[in-house]
């Protein structure tokens, strides 16, 4: 099983008795690899990254998450280091939500091999940015 550091507002997160950085691994480290992908400009050269900033219709972006998705995928079968418990399976749930007319939220539930499952609340603001928010955030109710 491989290990990371932990991204917190766009940066490490630390403990506070401490002062060391987190470590992700399993399912946590599975959903960190998705937004960081998603988060990352597309580049055709390595086939990493995402186009999502470069749409404007709902269902274009909800079709980019899945492909973005299917790509990690598919790269995280090769890698010999992660094991079944950081090895992303499907999107088991997906709410793409224009609001207020500018922003539009991203509603991701995701499970590993294991079957362990986990999400994520991103949202591309009106200025072109991707930025992961805590769930307790969303404007709308899930179902």
């Amino acid at each position: 099983m491989s290990t990371t550091f932990k991204i917190k507002s766009g940066d490490f997160d630390f403990e506070e008795a401490t002062g060391k950085i987190v470590q992700v691994s399993g399912a946590a480290k599975a959903i960190q690899d998705f937004v960081e992908e998603m988060m990352t400009d597309y580049d055709p050269e390595t086939d990493r990254g995402s186009k999502i900033r470069q749409l404007d219709s709902i269902g274009l972006m909800r079709q980019e998450i899945a492909e973005t998705f299917d790509r990690l995928k598919n790269r995280q079968y090769t890698n010999k280091s992660l094991d079944s418990k950081e090895q992303l399976n499907k999107i088991e749930n997906l709410v793409v939500e224009s609001y207020d007319q500018i922003n539009v939220f991203f509603y991701v539930s995701v499970s590993t091999i294991e079957r362990d499952v986990t999400s994520l609340l991103l949202v591309l603001t009106d200025k072109g940015e991707l930025v992961q928010v805590d769930h307790q955030l969303l404007p709308f109710e899930m179902n």
